[in-house]
């Protein structure tokens, strides 16, 4: 019974193969296009990706790298005001270090991600500093002169930290 089956089906597969025409439905040039269209394709979209990813990193590092001179160049004519006897009005800009520190973080090594963290910290700390300060100057009466020169001298110390950090970071980032 189970010879005869097979044989049944076997016969049934031999009468198909006169019924169905194969070379109508498999075209080895269409297969061959097919897979060179795929090939290329693909190809294409990957060197294109790679590129458009290498543009991102850049445009990333550039952006941070700006963010770190503007507040060097706000901590440099901060700390030429303050010897000059001018008090700036302005504070750091540290919300734009953030957010492109978080773009980068997979571009860049965790130690200069923590040491450009830090360096924003420390502009934060700045920017508390430099708020108590403008209080005390705009109300004479909450601080006295001896404590205004002390927090002067205290923003002005910190700035000169801050501009020496800057430049060492600038280049690590930019050498990524």
């Amino acid at each position: 019974m189970f010879t005869s089956v097979t044989l049944q089906i076997a016969q049934v597969l031999n009468q198909a193969k006169h019924l169905i025409h194969w070379h109508k439905w498999f075209d080895i040039h269409q297969i061959w296009y097919a897979l060179l269209g795929t090939f290329f394709g693909a190809s294409a979209a990957l060197y294109l990706a790679n590129c458009q990813n290498k543009k991102r990193k850049f445009l990333a590092k550039t952006a941070l790298a700006e963010r770190l001179q503007f507040n060097f160049e706000r901590a440099t004519q901060m700390l030429g005001q303050f010897g000059s006897g001018i008090s700036p009005n302005y504070l750091f800009d540290t919300t734009g270090i953030v957010i492109w520190l978080t773009v980068t973080a997979d571009i860049l090594d965790n130690n200069l991600i923590a040491a450009i963290n830090w360096h924003r910290y420390q502009l934060d700390h700045l920017n508390a500093k430099l708020s108590v300060y403008y209080i005390s100057i705009s109300q004479p009466s909450l601080s006295s002169e001896a404590k205004l020169v002390e927090q002067k001298q205290s923003i002005c110390q910190h700035l000169d930290e801050v501009i020496g950090g800057t430049c060492d970071l600038k280049t690590r980032l930019l050498a990524q």
